[in-house]
């Protein structure tokens, strides 16, 4: 019997209705099959700071498979969105700002993670409503992550603090974006994923912002892409097809890697595959909805739901 790596909500008892944990395979040993139990739903919320305990002895039967490797069997191309997916660009933001506020006298009780937060929205307005055509601007990120900086800092909002960065120092923190760090999975799983199949980006990120990136954060990719090369934005439908025809593959052959649902669903819209990565805080979309993203299996709209790259890698090594 091979058994496969899975995601299973179950019902437990408990004071509150409604009550849910949350397990993944974990490894066989023997004859028994351990799961680790690592959230714990209650009432209208998960919460992400249950600790993590691993139970044994559990069959199979009880699992529910957010994606097994019978679904990838055909692709030979992973193709992954950058920030938020492979990066942690929230943390390694504030991070800088925070340093660089303390440097340059900034108040103490500053909200850089509310700044960071709408610097990121800023950009994914701009991106979305050039990839739509419902507005105009720059191609290269840097210009655009530049142009949103400024903006924020002579705001009344923020006036505390642009007043206090000056050129240099925008400068510097324009460039943040390059020196963004990967999450805890991104180099281990990368690399088994790279074992196995091309792994590629597709980002809004410029060219230079995804080179700089690699070889800070250490990712082993295979080929960049970026939407800067195909002078429009993610969703626009071109990004994806022109990645894929620079691969040789058709859509069946490639799967798009994101940890958003809006990128995933134009790219299924093409025939790509789809797997979706749950980073924490990171898909606007599914949280504004209130929607836990699915697999298909699981009446949903993806191919494959995982918590890391690497049991991506797990999974696929079923094949």
């Amino acid at each position: 019997m091979k058994l496969l790596p899975a995601l299973l909500d179950i019902p437990c008892s408990g004071s509150l209705a409604a009550r849910f944990v949350r397990a993944a395979f974990s490894r066989v040993e023997g004859s028994g099959v351990y799961i680790k139990f690592y959230r714990i739903f209650s009432g209208d919320e998960w919460d992400n700071k249950s600790p993590s305990v691993e139970f044994g002895e559990v069959h199979d039967s009880h699992f529910t498979r957010t994606c097994t490797g019978v679904v990838m069997n055909d692709v030979k191309a992973l193709i992954f969105d950058v920030f938020g997916t492979v990066v942690d660009w929230r943390s390694s933001v504030v991070g800088e700002l925070r340093v660089l506020g303390e440097r340059h006298g900034a108040p103490t009780d500053t909200d850089w993670h509310k700044f960071a937060q709408a610097w990121r929205s800023g950009y994914m307005t701009n991106t979305r409503n050039i990839a739509a055509g419902r507005a105009s601007g720059p191609l290269n990120v840097d210009a655009m992550h530049r142009q949103i900086l400024d903006e924020l800092l002579s705001s009344a909002e923020w006036a505390s603090v642009g007043g206090l960065f000056d050129e240099e120092t925008r400068q510097h923190l324009n460039l943040v974006w390059h020196r963004l760090n990967g999450w805890p999975d991104t180099v281990e799983g990368l690399r088994a994923l790279k074992k196995q199949l091309i792994i590629a980006t597709l980002s809004n990120g410029n060219v230079r912002l995804l080179v700089d990136m690699a070889k800070h954060a250490d990712l082993p990719w295979d080929v960049i892409f970026s939407t800067e090369l195909f002078d429009t934005f993610k969703p626009n439908p071109n990004a994806y097809l022109e990645a894929m025809r620079h691969l040789s593959l058709a859509p069946e052959n490639c799967a798009m890697v994101a940890a958003h649902i809006f990128d995933l669903r134009a790219a299924a819209s093409l025939g790509m595959k789809t797997v979706y990565v749950r980073r924490s805080n990171e898909d606007a979309d599914a949280m504004e909805t209130g929607v836990d993203i699915r697999s298909k299996k699981d009446g949903g709209d993806v191919d494959c739901v995982v918590d890391s790259f690497t049991e991506l890698a797990t999974i696929l090594q079923t094949q």
